[in-house]
């Protein structure tokens, strides 16, 4: 357990923990998550979900909070920018 009160699963798989000095980076585990977060994401772990239907309602999500014309959610920031290298050789605008 960590001084939150959170299982370490560093020491469990054997991995060197690091101080994040720079802000959320894809090679430092990107970010942390906010409790409810995790406890949303955990009710659904053990179901199964078609995932494009999930994406459509993300999308709409971050278009309604944002105000943009529609949003995608990715797994990290390198992520993003392979997608936007992606649709930029496909020739579509971003």
């Amino acid at each position: 357990m960590t001084s939150a009160g959170h299982f370490d699963l560093s020491k469990k798989i054997g991995v060197k923990r690091v101080i994040n000095a720079s802000g959320p980076e894809t090679a430092l585990g990107t970010s942390s998550v906010d409790p409810e977060v995790v406890r949303e994401v955990g009710k659904i772990l053990s179901s199964f979900i078609d995932i494009d239907e999930l994406q459509k309602r993300a999308s709409q999500t971050i278009a309604l909070a944002t105000g943009a014309q529609a949003g995608c959610v990715t797994a990290c920031a390198e992520a993003e920018m392979d997608l936007r290298k992606y649709i930029g050789a496909q020739g579509s605008a971003w």
